[in-house]
């Protein structure tokens, strides 16, 4: 049987792009991805290649701490070369296991496989290699501790570096239970009655913590203290804790986007023999001071681990984490910590301690940036010193230029095996500093993935929920990091938050007009379902992601900023659920934007402002009909399109003509202001670039849901009817027109003559 699949290796390099489809033979391997439900494949040379490498990379030495980074290997594949070489090691760490079936073997699940809507079939699809390897450790560990407590760090140890390790018969009798639970997904005779202890949690009201102040350094330096819990100090802190107190690194399931779930063995405790959910939340105190935290155990039987089990464990946690979040009145540390060296607080068992600005002393009135807790400390500022309390003065030292010139760095890192044109990263590397550095027009930029719930209910075994983590994470932030340092070569940008499904930073308008469709793009292609099938087939959508964007001034309120794209993400989710006409949802990411001038009579609740400043109800011929001086929100398509022909339009027309257009769509009916856009386009003063300002609106693309009806200033969308003009003369001083070309030289047509 001939099938025909997407190569894995080229998805792996080309994440952003639409692939094509390849046929594979009858002893070829094919599997489905546990998440999209793509079905990939490989030959087997190939895979046996990647898989040797990988395992002489774990035999070197080199286990848990490169593993557990959770880097999804983008960007890297092929088969040949000494480059690629070098990337066989991670690309095998994140190859299917167990190996997959063969196409012969697979036959009759692929063709269920190749139907039109067909749910994933669950005999074809692997997880990754690496997270085999880690749960097995995991399993191990919990479910066997405390009798290997004393010889863990030599078992640890054997269990990474060897994919069939030697060990005593009594081990190898455990190791064979634990891999039978991990490969079938059944619990076998030897481990039924044992258990475990879930630990699932994380940090709620995280956008209000980031947000308490428009400092840009305090609130860089929240996020960054949020991203450090959960991607490094935590697992330094579980390393600290070690074995002998119920703790290792491999028992964290995933950590990432505000959540957190490990799996530890009964009997787990924190450094004073408190229970591990009370001790986590006391590391997020320590660290983040006033961070809402909420954590909670409990003990489960290792069914809990199987596909029947887990998600209605993970539910009943959630509902837990809830009554613990509403129940737990809030903490604040500032009284806790009376050393000046704040050394035991901020490097809570870190390698490398932070260094604190200025002198703290002890102060009083109130924080100079939260305004609303006591001031402790005072720092030494640009202009000048500031009292600040103990909350923001953690964020300020953990968002100081020093440290934020290496997470630039970083976030270029990952852009630079996708960038057509490589090259070295800017020198210097010049943080911003303020809202103000920038750019004079600046964007608040708010994405979220689209029914990212349903998703993750899918996800019914750790080590899917596991892989579901890396990969979205990893989507996520490569694609942003890619579009905006395509927009913004000298990374004046705040990414501030980027992990999971969220999406949050500031950037100029102009570099977040044209980046927001290029990152929902490539979200969109990095998470393409590609079914299998005898021919080659057209990919499907999976996940999606909508974005608000407010736009300002830097010098406005940045919390303002920040409630309004809130709102319009809001907007922009609504309308990715929104019915076409033939009853299929919108097809892919959506837009929702808004301009706010300190002339704008807009003060939260967005649809309720829209209703009542940019609507009009017209009853003429007793035919009631809804005007819309938008056309608000955008498919991420759409969007582009429109910031294209603002800039096009820039070329051929000024912005009062735009203006009056708008002044005649609100004050005329529909035949009358398109009589008086005709008469602006015939003026004489429109001679000179009449036909290109006709030709742009003649080949103006309406959005997917509305319709021209051969009217100049309106589009319909049954008895609704939206201004397109208003969102461009919006975007008017946004956008900048393209660059214009030079007419053929002489010696360049004779050229041309030549060649033809």
């Amino acid at each position: 049987m001939e099938i025909y699949a997407v190569p894995w290796l080229e998805w792996l390099k080309h994440p952003f792009q639409e692939l094509g489809y390849h046929r594979f033979g009858p002893k070829d391997l094919v599997w489905q991805d546990p998440v999209t439900g793509s079905c990939f494949g490989m030959e087997q040379d190939a895979y046996d290649t990647y898989l040797a490498a990988a395992e002489s990379w774990l035999k070197a030495g080199h286990p848990a701490q490169a593993y557990v980074d959770r880097r999804h290997p983008f960007g890297k594949g092929g088969t040949s070369g000494s480059k690629a070489a070098g990337t066989r090691a991670p690309v095998g760490m994140a190859l299917p296991y167990p190996r997959p079936l063969t196409v012969d073997e697979a036959e009759p699940w692929l063709r269920q496989a190749s139907q039109p809507g067909a749910k994933t079939q669950q005999p074809l699809v692997r997880t990754r290699f690496g997270d085999f390897l880690q749960f097995r450790v995991a399993l191990f560990f919990s479910l066997f501790h405390p009798e290997v407590t004393d010889r863990w760090a030599d078992l640890r140890n054997r269990l990474w570096s060897d994919r069939i390790p030697t060990l005593g018969p009594e081990d190898a009798e455990r190791l064979s239970l634990v891999e039978e639970l991990l490969e079938t997904g059944r619990v076998p005779e030897g481990l039924q009655g044992r258990h475990l202890l879930f630990v699932k949690g994380g940090t709620v009201l995280i956008k209000q913590y980031y947000v308490e102040t428009s400092d840009i350094q305090i609130t860089r330096g929240g996020s960054k203290l949020l991203d450090d819990l959960s991607n490094r100090r935590l697992f330094q802190w579980i390393e600290a804790l070690g074995p002998e107190r119920g703790w290792t690194e491999e028992s964290v399931v995933y950590s990432g986007g505000g959540r957190t779930l490990l799996a530890l063995p009964l009997g787990a405790r924190g450094f004073d023999g408190e229970p591990p959910e009370l001790a986590i939340e006391d590391l997020y105190g320590r660290v983040t001071i006033t961070a809402e935290s909420a954590f909670v155990s409990h003990e489960v039987p290792v069914e809990a681990w199987t596909e029947a089990q887990f998600p209605q464990w993970m539910r009943y946690l959630e509902t837990r984490i809830i009554e613990r979040q509403m129940s737990r009145p809030p903490t604040f540390y500032s009284l806790r910590d009376e050393t000046p060296d704040l050394s035991q607080t901020l490097n809570f068992c870190a390698a490398s301690p932070y260094r604190p600005i200025g002198n703290p002393n002890r102060l009083g009135g109130s924080c100079e940036f939260c305004h609303f807790r006591p001031a402790l400390y005072r720092i030494s500022r640009q202009n000048g010193e500031s009292r600040i309390c103990q909350s923001c003065y953690h964020r300020a030292i953990v968002g100081s230029s020093k440290n934020r010139t290496q997470d630039l760095l970083q976030v270029w890192k990952m852009a630079e095996p996708f960038t057509e044109r490589p090259g070295p990263p800017p020198d210097p590397i010049d943080p911003p500093e303020s809202l103000t550095n920038i750019g004079q027009q600046i964007a608040v930029v708010y994405g979220d993935v689209n029914n990212l719930g349903q998703w993750v209910q899918n996800q019914n075994t750790p080590l899917k929920l596991r892989y579901f983590s890396d990969l979205v994470d990893t989507a996520t932030q490569t694609a942003a990091c890619l579009s905006l340092v395509e927009q913004s070569p000298g990374l004046r940008f705040e990414l501030i938050a980027m992990a999971g499904d969220d999406l949050f930073f500031v950037a100029s308008a102009k570099d977040a007009l044209a980046a927001v469709p290029n990152i929902i793009k490539r979200l969109d292609l990095a998470l393409r379902r590609y079914p299998a099938g005898k021919t080659p087939g057209e990919s499907e959508e999976t996940m999606t992601l909508s974005v608000g964007i407010a736009l300002g001034a830097s010098d406005q309120s940045f919390l303002r900023l920040h409630l309004t794209a809130e709102e319009l993400l809001k907007s922009a989710k609504t309308f990715k659920k929104k019915k076409g006409p033939h009853g299929e949802n919108v097809r892919e990411g959506t837009v929702d934007f808004l301009y706010l001038k300190q002339s704008i009579p807009y003060a939260g609740r967005l649809t309720d402002y829209r209703l009542r400043q940019r609507s009009a109800e017209d009853r003429r011929n007793n035919v009631p009909i809804c005007k819309h001086f938008y056309a608000r929100p955008y498919t991420m398509s759409d969007f582009r399109k429109l910031v294209d022909f603002v800039g096009k339009l820039k070329q051929v027309t000024s912005q009062a003509v735009i203006r009056q257009l708008c002044d005649a769509a609100e004050s005329m009916h529909f035949a009358e202001a398109d009589l008086y856009a005709a008469y602006l386009i015939f003026r004489p003063s429109m001679a000179e670039k009449r036909s290109k300002f006709i030709h742009l609106l003649k080949n103006m693309d309406p959005p997917a849901d509305k319709q021209r009806k051969d009217r100049l200033l309106w589009l319909t969308q049954e008895n609704h009817h939206y201004c397109v003009w208003h969102d461009v003369l919006e975007l008017w001083d946004l956008v900048e027109a393209p660059p214009r070309r030079s007419g053929d030289t002489a010696e360049q047509k004779q050229v041309k003559e030549g060649e033809r």
